[in-house]
């Protein structure tokens, strides 16, 4: 780590960390890390533009998303396809069939799935939705054999 100092209370640290060479960048050099020691991290882009560095947006706009939310459900009948409940549109759960940095947001890409199958679909990337479910007993206190796989 190149120019990185500790960080004191209170005391804001600097780090610049080395990029992939890019178009107007030679050197690789570019992105720094600006934060405060337990206050988290942000990024200033190229030669002090002070863009916020991120990962691509995969996450569509509210007004995009409820539109698409309404026309899977609708092509889904407003079941789950799983376990074929009929679920409302507001409760429904549209659940990405291949996740994470492979997974797009295309319609053949999302499906129409019930809360408690969504949650016990083996997919690590729900493990978080576990808890709630066992406290609002959608699902048993001994879910795991009730998972299951595309």
């Amino acid at each position: 780590m190149v120019g990185s100092g500790r960080a004191r209370q209170g005391k804001a640290r600097i780090a610049v960390y080395p990029l992939l060479a890019r178009k107007g960048n030679a050197a690789g050099l570019g992105a720094v890390r600006l934060g405060v020691a337990g206050h988290g991290l942000a990024w200033q882009g190229m030669a002090g533009q002070g863009k916020e560095h991120s990962m691509p947006k995969r996450r569509q706009p509210k007004e995009v998303w409820s539109i698409t939310r309404a026309r899977i459900w609708a092509r889904d009948d407003g079941r789950c396809v799983h376990c074929s409940l009929v679920v409302a549109l507001d409760a429904c759960h549209i659940d990405h069939i291949r996740s994470g940095k492979l997974g797009t947001n295309e319609d053949n890409n999302l499906r129409v799935l019930c809360r408690r199958c969504h949650v016990l679909r083996a997919d690590m990337r729900h493990r978080g939705m576990i808890a709630a479910a066992i406290r609002d007993g959608i699902i048993p206190p001994d879910w795991r054999a009730l998972v299951w796989e595309d």
